[in-house]
């Protein structure tokens, strides 16, 4: 599965520009954003499929997998804070309280209509869930067979996001509101690990999200004082990088859930550094980034189908074609969803 790597670097190098003296100044634009969360949710599907494949470890697609770990996902936390505080920066307090409807009830609804997907799914090929198992699923809090760890937890900083900007969005200096962000979130990371010691990706990122709101306050001073020189830049560079190899040698995810944060905000940094320099102007990572609900959410009924139905993912001789249709199938369902997504959030914004 060599090839897949491959395709995934031409995708990142096809348009993309390198700033040699200069710097990217619109290295957190919409398009370069989308086109980061796109790498990632490419990477996510790529590490979901390998649980329906017998794969080799030396494969360097499962190489790449294993040495992100968790990090794959710390762009849509990282962006998701960012954007919001952006967000509320543009729209003030009439952004905050339309939160609640136009984020977090969105997101659950949207959610929800794809248990229910599931639901009907997993009935077709003969399995059924009871009221307990599926009341909790509802939430993302456990799974009927979809990916759902991302939903509970993103739910869970919306919420945050919109009680503390709530309470302390309009104070001046915003220490109290940073203050309670990364309070909320140290809660949250506790409080979780202690029922789900063992889930881990339940909060081993999650810190990525008030750094990302923190960042949308301080990114143009931050800008300003990396790229005062490229010896600078590079300094740091190699500092975040190394900081993350140490620490991914080490024992990455062995250790403490704020440990395992840190790792994550020190990864995070290292690609918002690379984006200082490199400008990514693929439309198809553009595409994949504006769809990543749906990518994460429903890849994995196109691999259920195709390891149950097809030999495909019995033999190493058919992995590529297994890659190619699971692709195109997740694509094929993401477009028809976001168009469906489309029209609900359209029925709910109007409804309110």
């Amino acid at each position: 599965m060599t090839l897949v790597v491959v395709l995934l670097v031409v995708l990142i190098l096809i348009k993309s520009k390198f700033f040699g003296k200069g710097f990217n100044e619109n290295f957190m634009g919409k398009d370069q954003t989308n086109a980061l969360n796109g790498i990632f949710i490419f990477i996510v599907l790529v590490s979901h499929m390998r649980g329906y494949l017998h794969v080799e470890s030396s494969w360097p697609m499962v190489q790449m997998c294993s040495t992100l770990g968790q990090m794959m996902v710390t762009s849509f936390l990282f962006i998701s804070g960012y954007g919001c505080a952006v967000s509320y920066q543009k729209k003030g307090e009439k952004y905050v309280n339309a939160f609640p409807r136009n984020r977090i009830l969105t997101v659950l609804v949207n959610f929800d209509i794809a248990i229910l997907i599931y639901l009907i799914f997993n009935f077709i090929l003969g399995k059924t869930f009871t009221i307990g198992e599926i009341i909790p699923a509802l939430i993302g809090w456990t799974s009927i067979g979809n990916s759902n760890w991302y939903i509970f937890a993103i739910l869970c900083l919306y919420l945050g996001f919109y009680i503390c900007f709530k309470l302390f969005g309009k104070n001046e200096s915003h220490f109290f509101l940073f203050l309670s962000m990364f309070v909320f979130t140290a809660i949250y990371i506790y409080t979780v690990a202690y029922f789900k010691a063992k889930s881990y990706w339940y909060y081993d990122t999650v810190l990525c999200f008030p750094m990302g709101v923190l960042f949308a306050y301080y990114k143009d001073r931050v800008y300003e004082c990396i790229t005062k020189s490229n010896a600078r830049y590079l300094s740091l560079l190699v500092l975040f990088g190394s900081a993350f190899i140490y620490m991914n040698k080490v024992g990455g995810f062995q250790f403490t859930p704020m440990y395992m944060n840190i790792y994550a905000v020190i990864f995070i940094f290292f690609i918002i550094l690379i984006l200082m320099k490199v400008q990514i102007g693929n439309k198809v990572l553009g595409f994949f980034g504006t769809h990543v609900f749906e990518i994460y959410i429903y890849q994995r009924i196109p691999m259920i189908l195709l390891q149950k139905f097809t030999p495909l993912a019995g033999d190493t001789k058919y992995y590529y074609i297994y890659f190619i249709l699971v692709l195109l199938g997740t694509l094929l369902i993401t477009v028809v969803m976001h168009f469906i997504y489309g029209k609900v959030d359209r029925l709910l914004k109007a409804k309110s």
